[in-house]
């Protein structure tokens, strides 16, 4: 089961508990490197590419602190990214890990 982080309207999510800094934090560091890739050419195995910082700071912004959370436990899985429709920046989409 695949789901999208919800949209904060663009603006800053708010920075909630420890544990969603930490997954904000694990977040930036997954989305400037570059992930194993698995030998399946498909968007579903291999990773995305690495962001810039920039554009991660950005990302961040539309991730919710349930997201961040569950990311941080180790709940779900960074698998790609789409456009904001709103500001352009990439909204990182998870999936159940």
């Amino acid at each position: 089961m695949s789901y999208r982080a919800a949209p904060t309207v663009c603006a800053s999510a708010p920075s909630g508990g420890r544990l969603a800094q930490r997954g904000r934090a694990m977040l930036r560091t997954e989305m400037t490197t570059t992930g194993e890739t698995t030998g399946c050419p498909c968007g579903g195995c291999s990773p995305p590419p690495p962001l810039t910082d920039l554009e991660v700071q950005a990302a961040l912004h539309h991730v919710s602190n349930q997201h961040a959370v569950a990311f941080a436990q180790g709940q779900v899985t960074l698998v790609s990214y789409y456009g904001c429709p709103e500001c352009g920046s990439w909204v990182p989409t998870f999936t159940e890990a």
